[in-house]
């Protein structure tokens, strides 16, 4: 099967209006109150290096139980998290039953997902990058209406230290690049070593869209390992240019993108041709852009994510490589 595809899931209006919440006096306390109701959930990453970032994360069985906390964002976000939770959940339901994947992980890697599983609230500025990564869970929903800049790369062969991380989902760093005793600061440049690596890799490609109501679902990294790589994770990357560049029209970018939106990745070619342009649909202004001083944007975009992780992770990453 695929390693990820675009889904049409909601109206584009469902997806403005998600975000519109997003905007009011209400929802924007869960980002700037430190005694609100979701403060314990919220993680800011405010880099010097273009990757602001601020995100509510709930454990999805908050989600599953409908509880108060749950409850605490819009009814217009809620609705758009059950859409990607279905969307990940129906994506995970059919990769399990690849011939690859051991019958203990067919049967009961999709048990209990609430324990790990979250669902995220990123608020951003237009141009906030993300570096190269698999997400380590069986997959990722999100949607594509206010990610501009958006790569993945499903051709190029990874570093091998890249590909054996820990699953406890507790660090994306890469261990095997600096000794458990090194200083923050020799992590930190060995991160960014791997990161200028991971970024020079020729095969990245856009992915364009024009729809608002669509999403991406993609396969993480505990997917790989339990399809024993036939449904292999998907590297993906958010470039931090992508704020600064032109609106494209939606019939240029239907003409340069239709057939990149549409094809299963396994059969897909590089797209060197597709114009830059076209990869990053949507306006910007100036007032997107934190500035130099590294103060806090005056307007933000958004997104909504679900990101389905079994439970006892390290169970299925030990049972799938000696099964």
């Amino acid at each position: 099967m695929n390693a990820w595809k675009l889904v049409r899931l909601f109206h584009p209006s469902e997806v403005s209006a998600a975000f519109a919440a997003l905007q009011t006096d209400t929802a924007v306390r869960y980002f700037e109150d430190a005694s609100g109701p979701l403060a314990r959930y919220l993680h800011r990453r405010h880099g010097d290096h273009g990757d602001w970032r601020d995100h509510i994360e709930v454990p999805l069985h908050h989600f599953l139980a409908d509880s108060d906390v749950y409850r605490q964002l819009p009814p217009e976000v809620r609705h758009i998290c059950a859409g990607l939770h279905e969307a990940a959940r129906a994506f995970v339901e059919v990769a399990v039953r690849e011939p690859s994947v051991l019958p203990a992980p067919r049967d009961g890697v999709l048990h209990n997902l609430g324990r790990k599983s979250v669902l995220r609230v990123l608020r951003y500025p237009a141009g906030s990058g993300c570096r190269p990564h698999i997400d380590p869970g069986l997959c990722t929903a999100l949607l594509t209406g206010s990610a501009g800049g958006l790569d993945v790369n499903t051709l190029d062969e990874l570093p091998v230290s890249f590909t054996n991380r820990p699953g406890d989902y507790t660090s994306h760093a890469n261990v095997e690049l600096a000794a458990p005793t090194a200083q923050p600061s020799a992590l930190a440049n060995a991160e960014e070593e791997e990161t200028n690596v991971l970024n020079l890799l020729p095969n990245w490609e856009p992915v364009v869209t024009t729809d608002a109501g669509e999403a991406v679902v993609m396969a993480g990294n505990m997917m790989d390992v339990i399809s024993r790589h036939t449904v292999p994770g998907v590297l993906h990357r958010v470039r931090r240019d992508w704020g600064g560049e032109s609106v494209v029209t939606r019939s240029a970018a239907l003409a340069d993108s239709a057939s990149l939106c549409r094809r299963g990745v396994t059969q897909r070619q590089p797209q060197s041709a597709l114009s830059a342009a076209s990869a990053n649909v949507g306006t910007t202004t100036a007032a997107d852009l934190h500035d130099k001083a590294g103060h806090a944007p005056s307007v933000y975009r958004f997104n909504i994510i679900v990101e389905l992780r079994p439970a006892q992770a390290k169970r299925w990453y030990a049972v799938s490589r000696t099964g």
